[in-house]
């Protein structure tokens, strides 16, 4: 290809990347990172804006974290809505309107569980001064650590052992499943299975053989390549002390 037609061909591939190519302003972006405040910005004086939560944990009690206000002008303030950045951030306030020089507290309630990681979460306050731009903006900064509590992952009591899942989806092919399990009590556990309802080959082992007190392990199911019809079907746990009811793991195939 000649030199002009290398040129016209990068002037056509530019214009279609520039036609696909949204910029964004540097003003717009500043103003998400760093919203504009409203003319209320004033009024409301904050002891404190950011907050460090205490150290957290995933399975630890919600925290309540208070900023305390005071309406610094000579007109009555109203606050109209108060929005969290995350559902973990729950606000209030004893009384939205504030009169001149009244002193109040916003409380923020900061519920961990699920939120594990070092992250701000953000609260702004609205007032009638504007509904688009915020009066005040609060920032909580936590660091939560995962739960060191392992009942958390295995929400299936099956007898005296846990497990990770009770339910199982085949594909209805040859394949292997593995469910993690934990042996909350003060006993060993030797774990074996009963296969008897399962209309197809399945091969059940646990590793360990014995699982100790304290200690996690897995049931392994080897599925069978035979052709295998839809329904489920239950796979007895025993040696856990429990009901056959209550100890079974449902073999699905949709």
């Amino acid at each position: 290809m000649k030199k002009g037609g290398l040129i016209s061909l990068f002037i056509l591939v530019s214009a279609a990347l520039s036609a696909q190519i949204r910029i964004v302003p540097r003003e717009r972006l500043e103003e998400v990172f760093s919203p504009q405040l409203s003319a209320d910005s004033a009024a409301l004086v904050f002891e404190r804006t950011v907050v460090d939560a205490p150290s957290l944990k995933e399975d630890s009690a919600p925290v309540c974290i208070a900023f305390p206000l005071r309406n610094a002008s000579e007109r009555a303030v109203s606050i109209t809505r108060m929005v969290s950045s995350c559902s973990c951030l729950r606000t209030d306030i004893p009384d939205p309107k504030l009169l001149p020089g009244e002193e109040s507290v916003i409380t923020a309630i900061y519920s961990p569980e699920g939120h594990p990681g070092k992250f701000e979460r953000r609260i702004f306050v609205y007032t009638e001064a504007s509904e688009d731009h915020p009066a005040a903006v609060l920032t909580v900064r936590a660091e939560v650590a995962e739960s060191g509590n392992p009942l958390r992952e295995y929400p299936f009591r099956c007898g005296s052992l846990l497990l990770a899942r009770r339910e199982v989806e085949l594909s209805g092919r040859q394949e292997t499943v593995s469910i993690r399990c934990f042996n909350p009590g003060s006993a060993p556990l030797r774990i074996s299975a009963e296969t008897a309802f399962v209309p197809f080959p399945v091969s059940v082992s646990v590793v360990p053989g014995q699982i100790e007190a304290g200690e996690t392990g897995r049931i392994v199911m080897e599925i069978g390549p035979d052709e295998k019809a839809r329904g489920e079907y239950p796979v007895i746990v025993k040696g856990t002390g429990g009901r056959p009811s209550e100890s079974r793991i449902i073999l699905k195939i949709k």
